[in-house]
């Protein structure tokens, strides 16, 4: 995920950071959704 773009006049770096604040701090992803999340996740 950490890319480093070298472009004609400059140079960048992309990165992305996710948290998951449910309100309440209620479990949102249950069962099968948290792997299946995280396999779509690490294919971007």
């Amino acid at each position: 995920m950490l890319n480093i773009v070298f472009d004609r006049n400059c140079v960048y770096q992309t990165a992305y950071h996710v948290v998951w604040c449910p309100k309440y701090r209620k479990p949102v992803l249950t069962g099968t959704i948290p792997a299946f999340v995280q396999n779509q996740i690490q294919e971007i």
